[in-house]
Formats: structure tokens, C-alpha cells, sequence
């Protein structure tokens, strides 16, 4: 029971989990293949419990502006008569001019993370030019079916095209 409410809490399970991977080109035209910059963060935190990197806030924080949509706008899309299915990321013409700055920033941040993540890739071709992202969001079961083995819910890929740096 909950002090302040004086009711009961219901369970406020995690419904997703997001990450993204990351492909670079350098100066000589060589690209990496894509790579996962977001396990390797969480990893060095669950190393380290009482002095833990905060490089995973980077990718968190950024996901987050990437994705991160106006309340009231968000309910307006999901009600509007031509939406079958609410889109992961809305496409940019839809979004309000502070969403489009939270995603054009969020963007930017993990541009230069994964540059700076995956700058040993290029060591011999030169520094980094470009990077591309994959955004990888994994849609858990609802909560009820998640005792089942057979349920691993949905998976969705967005990508990005190239950004320069």
C-alpha cells in the first residue's frame, strides 16, 4: 500500500526495451559492418557497482530524444482516421517543431557516440566520415502471457540513412 496514495500500486512492468547499432563509414569510402554500441555500455556499468560508467546514459538519453513525442500530439496521431497503427518514429513532416529538435538532437548525440564508439574500425582508413544508425526495439509480451515460453514479443528495426560529421 502506497503512504502517499493511500492505495494499492499496480505492477508497472517494462514494456520495451530499445538499443541501437551502428555502422561507420571512413575517409577512404571503407564501412564496418553494423555493430552493437549499446551492450557494451551496459556491460561496463554491471562491472563497476560503486564507481559504474555513465557512458549508457549517453545512448539511454539519446534514444530517448530520438523518440520522444508530445503527449497530447501522440493521442491526436493514434485517434487520427487514416493511422492504422501508430509508427515507431513518426516521420519528421508530422512532428511539432520541438519534437523535430529533440529527435535532431538525440540524433546528433548518438552520431557522435557511435563515432567515437567504433573509431577503431577506421585506424587504418583514415577517421570516421559518416555513420549510420539502426535503431532495434524489442516489444516485450504483455504482461499476462509472458510466462509463456513460446511469447517473445515483437521486434521492430528502423534505419537511418547515412549522417555526416
Amino acid at each position: 500500500m502506497s503512504r502517499r496514495t493511500g492505495s494499492c500500486s499496480r505492477p508497472d512492468p517494462i514494456s520495451e526495451d530499445r538499443g541501437i547499432a551502428a555502422q561507420v563509414r571512413c575517409a577512404d569510402g571503407a564501412e564496418s559492418p553494423f555493430v552493437d554500441v549499446t551492450t557494451p555500455t551496459v556491460e561496463a556499468v554491471h562491472r563497476s557497482r560503486f564507481f559504474p560508467s555513465r557512458m549508457s546514459r549517453v545512448v539511454s538519453n539519446g534514444i530517448m530524444h530520438v523518440f520522444l513525442q508530445d503527449p497530447f500530439l501522440l493521442r491526436f496521431r493514434e485517434d487520427a482516421p487514416d493511422s492504422d497503427a501508430p509508427e515507431a518514429l513518426p516521420r519528421a513532416e508530422q512532428l511539432s517543431p520541438q519534437e523535430r529538435e529533440s529527435r535532431a538532437r538525440g540524433e546528433r548525440t548518438l552520431h557522435r557516440f557511435a563515432a567515437w564508439a567504433l573509431a577503431d574500425r577506421c585506424a587504418e582508413a583514415g577517421e570516421v566520415s559518416q555513420v549510420r544508425l539502426r535503431y532495434v526495439i524489442h516489444r516485450f509480451p504483455r504482461w499476462s502471457e509472458r510466462d509463456r515460453w513460446s511469447e517473445t514479443g515483437d521486434v521492430d528495426v528502423l534505419e537511418t540513412a547515412w549522417a555526416r560529421l
